[in-house]
């Protein structure tokens, strides 16, 4: 028991640890998109209101962009509430889905198929999973019924479900590895350690093995996003931002040149 907890101990300490650098590695880039935000709101709220006033009464046919902001600033102003119960209607809705099982299991296959974080989901949960089950094998309970446990931690519905059948086929009569392999949810990397393990006798080592190295390159790929994140927003407010003033700048260059 004494091993047990410790292991366990050890384990939710790494988790809260990557949850914590996580946390703070987003702080500053979702502070800076809300900054964004807020200010580009604010332009399209009470000072592009003004510019449209003051073109009009020059009687200039304005440049398209400068159309644009314009337009979109009068959507905004006028139809705030729409879009307001739109995303409110979108919030509940989804929200709602996600309670029941069916619901569950579509948004669960949708953020297994987005391209780098339905990676970074399938190989958190398999590190979970196979921490988990080593850990209980190496305590000396029963393939089925650890995995019937394991099942319990597992956040991901359609991963919860393979493991289910997985738990199906050895009570069959298969191996783990081929349990594992006909799932087609877990990656050939899984399966083919799970097989050493089984074949050599070590298969809680295995599955150790398969955890840490999952959970390694989970860190890293969240360190590489986190990275890459803050120059992206930067760089897409600045666009935004860039747009917005060279539509405003535009229609005074216009009168400049043709008061010349």
């Amino acid at each position: 028991l004494n091993d047990v907890l410790k292991r366990f101990a050890d384990f939710m300490d790494k988790e809260e640890e990557l949850k914590s650098s996580l946390r703070a590695s987003l702080t500053y880039p979702f502070f800076i998109l809300g900054v964004g935000v807020v200010t580009v709101i604010i332009l399209l709220t009470f000072v592009i209101p003004r510019l449209a006033a003051m073109f009009d009464d020059m009687g200039q046919i304005l440049p398209l962009p400068t159309q644009i902001l314009i337009n979109s600033s009068h959507m905004l102003r006028s139809y705030w509430w729409l879009i307001a119960s739109i995303l409110a209607v979108l919030f509940f809705t989804i929200n709602r889905v996600r309670k029941n099982d069916r619901g569950r299991l579509l948004w669960d296959q949708a953020k297994l198929k987005t391209t780098i974080f339905g990676e970074i989901i399938l190989k958190s949960e398999i590190s979970r999973l196979t921490y988990t089950l080593s850990l209980l094998l190496s305590s000396g309970i029963p393939v089925t019924t650890s995995l019937e446990i394991t099942a319990s931690v597992i956040n991901n519905l359609v991963i919860k479900n393979a493991l289910d059948a997985c738990k199906e086929k050895i009570t069959e009569g298969n191996s783990l590895f081929t349990a594992i392999k006909d799932s087609r949810v877990f990656p050939e990397f899984v399966a083919s350690i799970i097989g050493i393990g089984e074949e050599s006798g070590s298969l809680d080592k295995s599955l150790l093995r398969i955890a840490q190295t999952y959970e390694m390159d989970v860190e890293r790929t969240i360190k590489t996003l986190t990275r890459l994140l803050e120059p992206i927003i930067i760089l897409s407010l600045g666009v935004v931002v860039g747009f917005i003033v060279l539509a405003m700048l535009l229609p005074i260059f216009q009168i400049n040149i043709i008061v010349k």
